[in-house]
């Protein structure tokens, strides 16, 4: 069964909810927002890949990763999803778009209250009907909410095809500073997934907003339980490219106005989407809004209009 980095995790029943009081807290509100795009890189000596230490306050440097680029993986909003694989999987209402210059996917996620939980991998369209990369019948929940520092989780999901469940737990087991060949991120959450056969994965995500930076997953491919199982390593790497926030870039501080010559989205601190606007239709639900420390008005001429500068909002 093919698994997919950044989307293998799961936790489920409370196995040691050991919550602490360092490192940062995953919440429902640190999730990417819409509009949400990164490119997905593949290592090409995944063999040399170390994971490093679990613990607090840990470094990670993958800077001399050599890699490729394979994909692109944008959050879209359900709407976007085709109408005949948004019907077949009722239950999701997060979804990401996976796509390259010759192929379309869709990875569909369901939010409750308490969890996230994957429902289905690489859903594509075909002429023969949907086609599953990896369709479970029970769902993976892969995030509590919250999730702290120190918290582990037992579960089990079921793939279709599949007659059993397949058991796994889950763990955030480190925090820290990670190093890639696009850049240095701080307070990263790492998760740990380890499953049957001596499957495990590794997870370093991003927080406010959270997003998957980097990916390595052991997989059994041969062998035996007392003969000793042969692996494959699978390493990827994400360069976040559009983060769907406000940005000193789309607006020009110099003259405190933006010309809006295509629509235009404006977003909140966390990057949600607050409202959007055009040269055709340049209003907001309400003419000033603060966003990310900026007062941001819409004039009648088809501009945003910078109020106050990056100074701060008074």
């Amino acid at each position: 069964m093919k698994r997919s980095i950044c989307f293998v995790y799961s936790i489920g029943l409370a196995l040691a909810g050991i919550a602490q009081a360092a490192g940062p807290v995953f919440n429902s509100t640190d999730l990417a927002p819409v509009g949400t795009r990164c490119q997905v890189y593949q290592v090409t000596t995944p063999s040399n890949v170390d994971t490093g230490s679990a613990g607090a306050n840990q470094t990670w440097d993958f800077s001399n990763l050599q890699s490729t680029l394979s994909d692109t993986l944008e959050r879209i909003d359900g709407s976007a999803v085709p109408q005949d694989i948004a019907a077949a999987l009722p239950n999701a209402n997060l979804w990401s778009k996976l796509y390259n210059g010759t192929s379309v996917s869709y990875n569909a996620e369901r939010e409750s209250s308490t969890s996230i939980a994957i429902v289905a991998m690489g859903a594509h369209d075909s002429s023969s009907g949907i086609v599953y990369t990896q369709l479970l019948t029970v769902p993976e929940t892969y995030w509590h909410i919250p999730f702290s520092y120190g918290d582990a989780f037992a579960d089990s999901f079921q793939a279709s095809g599949y007659s059993f469940m397949i058991p796994y737990t889950m763990e955030y087991d480190a925090y820290g500073t990670l190093i890639t060949p696009f850049g240095t991120y701080t307070n990263v959450i790492r998760m740990r997934w380890n499953g049957p056969n001596g499957n495990a994965s590794y997870a370093w995500n991003a927080t406010n907003p959270s997003w998957c930076i980097m990916g390595i997953t052991r997989i059994a491919t041969g062998g035996s339980a007392a003969a000793g199982y042969s692996y494959s390593i699978n390493v990827t790497i994400r360069n976040l490219i559009s983060p769907a926030m406000v940005r000193q870039r789309t607006i020009n501080p110099g003259n405190g106005r933006h010309p809006l010559t295509s629509v235009t989205r404006i977003f909140d601190i966390r990057g949600r989407l607050q409202g959007t606007v055009s040269s055709t239709n340049p209003q907001l639900p309400l003419s000033v809004r603060r966003y990310s420390g900026i007062l941001v008005g819409v004039t009648k001429s088809g501009q945003v209009e910078l109020i106050n500068t990056f100074a701060g909002v008074r």
